[in-house]
């Protein structure tokens, strides 16, 4: 099954957070590649490596973020109005309980109210 799986709380505020970047960016929207499988334990897709970063997902806590948002823009390099895209999907991540925990294909972002 695809792990889509959050807690009620971080299930609540990843529209803010989503739609904070939206604001700020240019109208570009986000899109989660994975957050949790419903009966937690690890998240087991063939050919992805496992990393410390599955802890946050085993609680139903993290979502990973695809680099590029809807406007085909690096969230890593890109900008909006002279602001780096990462500084404002940070900024909104942040405002909304979540703390970005690594970035390698995705970014990934752990829930800590």
């Amino acid at each position: 099954p695809a792990p889509r799986y959050m807690t009620p709380s971080a299930a609540a505020m990843l529209p803010w957070a989503f739609n904070e970047y939206t604001a700020n960016s240019g109208g570009a929207t986000l899109n989660a590649n994975d957050a949790s499988l419903p009966w937690g334990g690890k998240i087991d897709i063939p050919g992805n490596a496992r990393s410390g970063c599955h802890v946050g997902h085993r609680r139903g806590i993290a979502i990973d973020i695809n680099r590029t948002d809807s406007q085909g823009r690096n969230i890593w390099t890109g900008t909006h109005n002279g602001k780096s895209l990462l500084e404002i999907l940070t900024n909104a991540m942040d405002n909304n309980g979540f703390t970005i925990f690594e970035e390698n294909d995705s970014i990934h972002y752990d829930f800590n109210p």
